[in-house]
């Protein structure tokens, strides 16, 4: 059970970072139309802020505390933002 629990997290940390890292969006974000952006503007999320983001979203604590204009701490630490798609 424990290996089947450890290939979970890694297979969940890859459908999470992968296509956040190159699309913008995970096939979650893509089903309620949100996206992730970077604030500088730059085309791609990048590797190493979806990373921290897929990370920072397992702890949930990071994810679930947000300021008053609704950016979390994950946001706030890689320079993103979500938006709407749609």
């Amino acid at each position: 059970m424990q290996t089947f629990n450890l290939w979970s997290v890694g297979v969940w940390a890859a459908i999470t970072a992968i296509p956040a890292a190159f699309f913008g969006f995970t096939p979650g974000m893509a089903a309620v139309g949100i996206r992730v952006a970077r604030l500088d503007g730059a085309q791609m999320v990048g590797v190493w802020r979806a990373v921290v983001r897929a990370a920072l979203t397992f702890v949930i604590i990071p994810a679930a505390i947000r300021n008053i204009d609704g950016r979390s701490w994950l946001d706030r630490l890689t320079g993103t933002v979500v938006i709407r798609m749609r």
